[in-house]
């Protein structure tokens, strides 16, 4: 493929893979402990919360930084900061001093990070990736994405079943792994060579605040946009509420052990890693808009039917399905942006879409909340079902999104 030919592109894409994956097996099994350490459903699902929490407010603080400083650079810092905090976790655990309070403020440093990379990686792709293939190199990114949490997951509860380190029942052998993975990211983004940024925002003079609201000017004026983050909006309200919770699914509903529970936290990756390699091997793509919002119907129809299911296989096949829909949102929502913004405010857009995925958390919260009275089933249902109702709302009023 063209794009991958771009040796620039080429590091940052497999640097990400290291990423991607640490991030998904931190998530997966610091839900894991702190279930193991508290048998609370509610608290496991505070780990998706905190983790995520950093996008409400931190995403548009990113898309300044992002407009202002040289974008490798930012990611190296980000990369450096969270294999700290990977070495600290491991040494904690294998010293059987963890606690759930540890993971929540380590998840919230992870988390800072992780809103900082998003809106900041996204920018260097369109840095470096000529403007009519940044539809598929966005669709290689997202199949990193999603084949992340594909494998990451899988790996983290196959290591504690098979290879188990330290006390409390080897949960120190994932952290332990996230660690070697990123070494090896930050020595592949030392050799991205990004072309020189001229920052548009000049964060010197103290004018971050009057950037982040030009930012939030060009969107409020652009029908596209507020589509685009309106979608955006029901995704991370109804569809991602679920991730945390997937300890509690695997111990509480279907009964299976860490290496199924890692397989089911990883089963929507594998539809989107298919249905994201689909896209990137189109030859054009014309209705970017239609992968997106359809996209989201399906991934929140599948999701639904996961959560009246109590046989795992049906679990994991719904959980397949919903992947392929997320595919579609997932690779276009920051197409859609870049589409309909310039290269001058690309940053700060982009991190009102961080933003707008800071909702999560809260929901999260709620879903939770829900979990801990209903049950996780019905409470992942009737989200689940009420994000399908407003989705096909939302996306039926969205009309000059979906010219694009």
């Amino acid at each position: 493929m063209q794009v991958l030919g771009n040796k620039q592109y080429l590091n940052l894409w497999i640097a990400n893979w290291a990423w991607q994956l640490g991030r998904w097996m931190w998530m997966i099994m610091s839900a894991y402990v702190v279930l193991q350490l508290t048998d609370s459903t509610f608290q496991t699902s505070l780990v998706g919360a905190v983790f995520f929490g950093p996008m409400l407010l931190g995403g548009v603080v990113s898309g300044v930084i992002a407009d202002g400083f040289n974008r490798r650079n930012i990611l190296l810092v980000g990369h450096v900061v969270n294999l700290g905090l990977t070495i600290l976790a491991a040494v904690l655990s294998l010293t059987g001093v963890i606690e759930s309070w540890h993971i929540f403020l380590m998840t919230l440093a992870f988390g800072t990070m992780h809103t900082l990379d998003q809106v900041t990686r996204r920018g260097l792709v369109s840095d470096l990736v000529a403007r009519e293939h940044l539809s598929h190199a966005l669709a290689l990114e997202t199949m990193v994405q999603m084949g992340s949490v594909m494998v990451g997951p899988l790996v983290g509860g196959a290591l504690i079943d098979f290879l188990p380190l330290g006390k409390g029942e080897g949960l120190a052998t994932p952290y332990i792994a996230v660690t070697i993975l990123y070494v090896a990211a930050v020595f592949l983004l030392l050799r991205v060579k990004a072309p020189r940024h001229i920052g548009a925002v000049n964060i010197a003079s103290g004018n971050v605040i009057q950037a982040a609201a030009e930012g939030f000017k060009v969107a409020a004026h652009n029908p596209a946009i507020i589509g685009t983050l309106s979608i955006t909006l029901m995704a991370n309200m109804f569809f991602f509420t679920y991730v945390p919770l997937i300890p509690v699914f695997a111990e509480k509903v279907l009964d299976v052990g860490p290496t199924l529970m890692g397989l089911l936290g990883g089963a929507h990756g594998i539809g989107a890693f298919l249905g994201a390699g689909y896209i990137a091997l189109r030859s054009r793509i014309d209705k970017k808009s239609g992968y997106y919002y359809k996209g989201t119907l399906i991934a929140l129809a599948g999701l639904l039917v996961f959560s009246l299911s109590q046989v795992y296989s049906l679990s994991f096949a719904a959980l397949v399905i919903a992947g392929m829909g997320l595919a579609g949102f997932a690779t276009m929502q920051p197409v859609l942006i870049i589409l309909s913004t310039d290269d001058a405010t690309r940053g700060r857009l982009l991190g009102i879409v961080s933003m707008t995925i800071g909702v999560l958390p809260l929901a999260m919260v709620m879903v939770g909340g829900m979990a801990a009275v209903f049950g996780p089933a019905k409470a992942v249902g009737i989200s689940a079902g009420i994000g399908v109702a407003l989705t096909a709302i939302v996306s039926y009023y969205a009309r000059e999104m979906r010219k694009l």
